[in-house]
């Protein structure tokens, strides 16, 4: 799912700070071994570009850089497991 901000603008002491719009891209994909055992990836701004998220109090927040995310899960009858992610 992209997450759409644009023309923030804000004022403060420092300034006017302004970006355009962009568009942030995350990607997903799974995959089932068998009936029992499962893994999704998940890929978080794979462009890599630095975005401002926010402003809060005079300081300015930016996306975090690209990254991938791993998680397994195993199901039987009798209990799941769902293992970290790294």
């Amino acid at each position: 799912m992209a997450r759409k901000i644009s023309n923030p603008i804000t004022n403060n002491d420092y300034g006017t700070i302004k970006q355009g719009a962009y568009a942030l891209p995350n990607l997903i994909a799974s995959y089932k071994l068998n009936d029992h055992a499962s893994f999704q990836f998940n890929g978080n701004n794979p462009t890599n570009k630095k975005y401002l998220a926010g402003l809060y109090q005079r300081q300015g927040y930016y996306v975090p850089p690209a990254n991938l995310r791993v998680q397994s899960s195993l199901n039987t009858d009798s209990f799941s497991l769902i293992l970290p992610a790294f």
